[in-house]
């Protein structure tokens, strides 16, 4: 149940980011209001989390067990975090992408995909009150990716 709750957050918070983007900017709210880049954008805002699978299967290996999964027992268990896609260079990367998209050819299929994976990671911040490194990639390998950095010691 708590894996339902916490996605249907999610996706509450990227309506609000998309309603924000449509007040602010209008032209561009538009394109990316549209049905198909929202639904784009809401797959892309819930498969992001696709990365907690190879922290799951490094620590159990093989097996599955769909309630340890959604606990994420495996972090704790393991006290490591590796959650690749939830990385602050790599939105970056993909934002600087994105407009250069936009800029030359028109096209915002990577934008779209990218501020759904970028509200993913501000509501993850806020709602499980993250530092703003927690979700650098390199700070975390830095770190060894111990769990001790979404700790907060």
């Amino acid at each position: 149940m708590y894996l339902i709750v916490h996605e249907i957050g999610h996706f509450l918070f990227y309506i609000s980011v998309i309603l924000s983007i449509l007040i602010l900017f209008r032209k561009t709210g538009k394109i990316l209001f549209s049905p198909k880049y929202l639904i784009i954008s809401l797959i892309a805002t819930l498969l992001i989390d696709l990365d907690h699978f190879i922290d799951y299967f490094k620590y159990y290996g093989l097996l599955f067990n769909f309630e340890d999964f959604a606990l994420g027992t495996h972090f704790a268990q393991s006290g490591k975090v590796y959650v690749f896609l939830h990385s602050w260079e790599l939105l970056l990367l993909l934002l600087i992408i994105g407009f250069y998209l936009i800029k030359k050819k028109n096209n915002y299929l990577l934008m779209i995909i990218t501020l759904g994976m970028l509200s993913h990671v501000f509501y993850d911040t806020a709602y499980y009150g993250f530092s703003i490194e927690a979700y650098s990639l390199i700070y975390r390998a830095a770190g060894n990716f111990d769990i001790a950095i979404f700790r907060g010691f």
